[in-house]
């Protein structure tokens, strides 16, 4: 080996990162642990960010790793010229993670067609080329002659699974050092709180996805506590 090149990324779009992994560490004599993975909060390669964020995920395992705003982008980190700024987007969406990063079974997909839309537009905007049929098909439930299955499309009335069930819910009650505390609701005691289904924190002037409006249009009862007091609202 002679030598390396040194490449910039163009788009990184993810969906809902979280803090940890469950990993064998050759350390601990691959005993199954936590590990957080690297360049999960910046990464001056990365030209274009984007990220969809769950904003009813609440378990204690799930906590989000958000990306660090007004980065900076480096094409060549060993260059001497003057670094641009990177484009960074982060967005949220209702629904839990895997309303939000997919993984349910097709039919109640609908809440996780609206981040899956909204990245890949935001990809094409910065040169991804797509199918147009086949995003009409698999994004927006369109029909598609030869195909043998069938799509939904994006819905904000779809069902908004609830991912804190059968061994999560233990999780819940262990305590949890209170450095870790994201919803200052949660009282501590001795340095320790219970999580309890702790709400993610979303920032003042916080992406809102349009889509969150249009479900709290339709179910009435969908008011999620976190929300923040001022937005704005991504289409």
């Amino acid at each position: 080996i002679v030598g390396g090149r040194t490449i910039p990324i163009k788009f990184l779009g993810v969906w809902d990162t979280v803090a940890s992994v469950i990993v064998p560490r050759p350390d601990r004599f691959y005993f199954p642990s936590l590990e957080t993975l690297p360049y999960t909060l910046q990464n001056p390669s990365v030209e274009v960010f984007r990220q969809a964020i769950a904003i009813d995920e609440f378990r204690r395992m799930f906590r989000l790793r958000p990306w660090k705003d007004e980065q900076e982008f480096k094409p060549n980190r060993f260059s001497t010229s003057e670094p641009r700024k990177q484009d960074s987007r982060q967005v949220w969406f209702s629904g839990c993670h895997s309303d939000i990063g997919g993984g349910y079974p097709e039919a109640e997909s609908g809440l996780s067609k609206f981040p899956l839309h909204w990245m890949i537009r935001q990809a094409q905007a910065h040169g991804l080329n797509a199918n147009t049929s086949m995003f009409n098909h698999l994004v927006e439930g369109k029909a598609r002659r030869g195909s043998q299955h069938e799509y939904v499309e994006p819905s904000a009335g779809a069902e908004l699974h609830k991912s804190s069930t059968g061994a999560w819910r233990i999780l819940e009650w262990l305590p949890k050092k209170v450095k870790w505390r994201e919803w200052p609701a949660r009282k501590a005691k001795f340095g320790l709180y219970l999580p309890h289904y702790e709400p993610r924190m979303i920032p003042e002037n916080a992406l809102i996805h349009d889509s969150v409006f249009q479900r709290k249009n339709t179910f009435p009862s969908y008011q999620p506590q976190n929300l923040p007091k001022s937005f704005e609202i991504e289409a």
